[in-house]
């Protein structure tokens, strides 16, 4: 268990208005990570809020994108404190100009430090630029981009009004089946089930050790 100083105590305090000995407790349960420690004090209703500069943004939305050609697809994440901060137009707004830069940004890249479509500043400034604005947290949590290959194509579904969303990339041998009514329900279908059950893994071949360890049942012996 990591050791916690009263340097961070006082840290997370100040932070979350939570009691020296919640403070305290709290690090220690996250190992000294003060932003998981935030999140304890906030779950456990030991603070009504954080203090926006790192208060945990668990609301918010999902969003996709794909190419008019179905060739691509982007997927981004985009998080504030509060579902009715999530439903602000100007956030709403926001979370449209990160779709749209995540649309050409090289793989992996840090869309924070990129210019803002359409704006001044980073995204990064204008981030926090709608932080002052709103009083709420906002993270760009992830994204993601796939792209189809040859006959391929990418299909995008969102569920619960932006709470998950789901990129799927289809291999076709034959082009024209891309435009059958059977084959857009069936992926759709997938998709569906996708965002239903939050699969770990695509293939038998990628489930790891680990995974097939913590699924099995322990037998009794007489």
């Amino acid at each position: 268990m990591a050791q916690v100083n009263m340097q961070q105590v006082k840290e997370l305090r100040d932070r979350t208005q939570a009691g020296l000995n919640d403070c305290r407790a709290a690090l220690m349960e996250s190992d000294g990570d003060m932003e998981k420690a935030v999140e304890i004090i906030l779950k456990k209703g030991l603070a009504k809020s954080a203090k926006r500069a790192g208060a945990v943004a668990s609301e918010g939305e999902v969003a996709v994108q794909v190419s008019a050609d179905k060739k691509s697809g982007v997927i981004c994440e985009v998080n504030i404190q509060t579902d009715f901060a999530a439903r602000n137009p100007e956030f709403k707004a926001f979370v449209a100009k990160v779709v749209e830069l995540a649309k050409t940004a090289p793989a992996g890249a840090d869309l924070g430090a990129l210019p803002f479509p359409g704006g001044t500043g980073t995204l990064e400034d204008n981030r926090s630029a709608l932080v002052g604005k709103l009083g709420e947290n906002i993270t760009v949590r992830r994204w993601q981009r796939l792209e189809a290959e040859g006959t391929g194509f990418v299909h995008a579904y969102v569920h619960m009004g932006g709470k998950i969303g789901v990129l799927v990339n289809v291999q076709l041998g034959d082009a024209a089946a891309a435009a059958k009514p059977e084959l857009l329900k069936l992926v759709d279908d997938v998709a569906m089930q996708a965002a239903a059950m939050s699969p770990l893994f695509l293939s038998p071949e990628e489930v790891t050790a680990e995974a097939k360890a913590s699924q099995k049942i322990g037998r009794a012996h007489v």
